[in-house]
């Protein structure tokens, strides 16, 4: 079995020589016959063990591996987590335990985090992950390698089965602690491990190194229309150009839309992506699909992007000559003499034929402006010069203390010969990217 391993850690790159590797050891089975494997092969290696404090058996465990560590000369080092609470617990204790390995591995300047995942681990998070459904990237389940920065995860182990690390186990005498929770039911992964793939092994007892293959084709689909999507955002900066969105291939468009909620940190499930492709290719200039708490993706005549709904929130403004007010967005109106060039985005108002203070403030229902010809509803006036919706909503409009709309700075700019100006100033926030 270990030169399977020494084989497999070879063709998938995943350990240069004179690497520093942090190997999270539990003291299961599985990271103990990791550790012993790495170890044997000669690599530089420092164990990462964590303490979820839930089960009786956590502290003993703990010195268990200490021990071992100290028995090998090998660096150890540890964390006790706080009780973790709510029912988010697998996904907050596996948040912190790779915090945990990233920070030893920038204390020993590692440039590799070893876990003990292998083939049955894989099968099963496949299956998983097809029961409740996902993307290509979470259909392909566990990468031995992935990179984060100047550190990467890497799986050495997933080239054999448990029972293989079993074997390995018996035949070395490599001490371990049981973890008597692997045997109950109640955990789903346990109720595939213990009454689906038995039966999927004994069809097809080839059937881990189907899956490893149809893994590693996964994944490289995955990777070939990952790089679309990654230039396709750098490209437009985030936002989706409509018509352009149209024209690619469907499993561009589905990877694009995820690509944009996990740069933004937002959960993705097929449900969400999809209404989301819907929504941009339908005929409607218009549509919003709520994503988050406080946000949702916007569609607007050319372009959809995720936008914060809290910015639409309604405000209003009194300001003098020189002053400033920062709008819900995190823009800027203000009313100033001077502009720096023409490519700003201004009212121009006579200042001999105004009464200051003026009124700041969005769009509300009824609004209309007075040109020389009649009045028009401002909401008309967007629709006609098709100013995107999430621009209708927080763009400023400017009034005079009666009320009467004065303009609106981009749209409706005021006069152009006006021999003692004042401006109307919106500086939009950019973008922190």
């Amino acid at each position: 079995m270990i030169d399977n391993i020494k084989d497999f850690i070879k063709q998938e790159k995943l350990i240069e020589k004179d690497e520093t590797i942090v190997v999270g050891v539990s003291g299961g089975i599985d990271s103990m016959v990791l550790l012993n494997v790495l170890y044997n092969l000669g690599y530089k290696i420092v164990i990462a063990h964590v303490n979820h404090n839930v089960r009786v058996e956590s502290d003993n465990e703990l010195i268990f591996v200490r021990d071992y560590a100290k028995e090998k000369n090998i660096p150890f080092e540890s964390i006790k987590l706080d009780k973790i609470e709510g029912t988010n617990f697998q996904d907050e204790a596996r948040r912190l335990r790779y915090e945990f390995f990233f920070d030893v591995a920038k204390k020993y300047m590692a440039s590799k985090i070893a876990t003990a995942h292998h083939l049955d681990d894989l099968l099963e998070t496949i299956l998983m992950r097809m029961s409740r459904g996902s993307n290509l990237y979470g259909y392909g389940g566990i990468r031995p390698l992935i990179n984060y920065g100047n550190v990467s995860i890497i799986r050495p182990l997933l080239c054999v089965t448990r029972s293989e690390i079993k074997n390995y186990q018996e035949a070395n005498n490599i001490p371990f602690m049981e973890d008597g929770s692997n045997s109950k039911d109640k955990y789903t992964r346990n109720r595939y491990r213990h009454n689906i793939v038995p039966i999927l092994v004994e069809e097809n007892p080839n059937i881990y190194q189907n899956v490893l293959r149809y893994s590693k084709q996964m994944y490289q689909a995955f990777d070939f229309i990952r790089k679309q999507s990654i230039k396709l955002y750098n490209k437009n900066r985030g936002e989706i150009n409509n018509d352009e969105f149209a024209s690619l291939d469907d499993a561009v468009k589905l990877d694009f839309i995820s690509y944009i909620l996990e740069q933004n940190q937002i959960p993705c499930s097929y449900n969400k992506i999809n209404l989301i492709k819907k929504m941009i290719l339908t005929g409607k200039a218009h549509d919003t699909v709520h994503i988050s708490k406080g946000l949702c993706f916007m569609k607007n005549y050319e372009t959809s992007s995720i936008t914060r709904i809290n910015e639409y929130e309604n405000y209003e403004f009194v300001l003098n000559l020189e002053e400033q007010a920062e709008l819900p967005d995190g823009s800027i109106v203000k009313i100033t003499r001077n502009i720096k060039n023409n490519e700003e985005i201004f009212l121009k108002l006579c200042y001999n034929t105004l009464v200051l203070p003026l009124k700041i403030r969005n769009r509300r229902d009824g609004d209309y402006f007075k040109f020389v010809f009649g009045k028009k509803k401002i909401k008309d006036l967007f629709i006609d010069m098709k100013i995107p919706m999430d621009v209708r909503k927080k763009v400023p409009i400017v009034l005079n203390m009666d009320d009467e709309i004065l303009g609106i700075p981009g749209i409706i700019k005021g006069p152009k010969d006006v021999i003692d100006p004042i401006y109307v100033v919106y500086e939009v926030k950019k973008n922190d990217d």
